[in-house]
């Protein structure tokens, strides 16, 4: 396991992430049959926490601020949750599966959204730059820059990177499929 680097070494969520895994690393070595998944961007019905939920709902109210220079592998939430109950009977003890799916630029993936949501997108043109600067002033120096941030900081630096996986040893081991795109979406559209 690489540790985390740049940003995301800072942020709360990657940190506890990773303590977690050491945790579970800890109890291995004391003898725990321990079997470790880390999902891509997962997708889908019952996103509570408006992970990505909250650009399919930006994306229904026309408040996508950018078109981000990035990507990322998108994954099913109902196939992710298949997948954890197949590494109850079909992983393999101490390994790490990497749960994936579809690689996709973000602007492919607001493409998507539109045609999920059955709407043409209105997104605003320009880069993701000064939009970031602004935010990171709007959150550490609100002084200098009155308002509230259209995105947090840490989601734009996440939206102008590229993170792809590979989830050949889930399909492999655990029969790990993910559904398509336009399904995950619909299903997270139709849930909200």
């Amino acid at each position: 396991r690489e540790p985390l680097r740049g940003f995301r070494a800072r942020s709360p969520y990657g940190r506890t992430k990773a303590q977690a895994e050491r945790i579970v690393a800890d109890a291995a070595a004391k003898g725990l049959e321990t079997i470790v998944l880390n999902p891509a961007e997962v997708l889908g019905a019952y996103d509570y926490n408006l992970q990505w939920g909250r650009i399919v709902l930006a994306a229904h109210y026309d408040q996508i601020p950018f078109d981000p220079p990035g990507g990322a592998s998108f994954c099913h939430a109902a196939d992710v949750g298949r997948a954890h109950v197949a590494a109850l009977t079909r992983g393999r003890p101490g390994e790490r599966y990497l749960l994936a799916g579809h690689d996709l630029r973000f602007s492919e993936f607001f493409d998507a959204a539109g045609e999920a949501l059955g709407k043409r997108l209105n997104i605003p043109a320009g880069g993701s730059r000064w939009l970031y600067y602004k935010t990171w002033l709007q959150e550490k120096e609100p002084a200098l820059m009155p308002g509230e941030p259209v995105l947090e900081a840490y989601r734009l630096r996440v939206l102008g990177g590229s993170y792809y996986f590979d989830s050949s040893k889930a399909e492999r081991e655990l029969g790990y499929r993910s559904a398509p795109v336009q399904r995950m979406l619909e299903s997270c559209a139709q849930w909200y």
